[in-house]
């Protein structure tokens, strides 16, 4: 779907999604990128940070897949977790 992208409250959804399958207990921030700055390049998206030291954090591009957002905070608090 060339054109979709994810909105704020879905990829706080999927991040809290993500991070419920694996440890429950920890938070989760999630920092929109700056749409207004003119000098910004790349794409729009958010930086997903988990836990109170924030020791994992995931860039999620707006134009991500739903499940690829799930999987990779998974993935990367899992294997922080070992």
């Amino acid at each position: 779907m060339a054109g979709v992208t994810l909105t704020d409250p879905e990829i706080a959804e999927l991040a809290r999604q993500a991070v419920d399958s694996v440890a429950p207990d920890l938070p989760v921030h999630i920092a929109p990128a700056a749409n207004d700055d003119p000098y910004r390049w790349g794409s729009a998206g958010w930086t997903v940070t988990v836990g109170a030291d924030r020791r994992v954090q995931v860039w999620v591009p707006a134009e991500a897949a739903p499940g690829w957002v799930v999987e990779e905070i998974a993935v990367r608090l899992r294997a922080d977790q070992q």
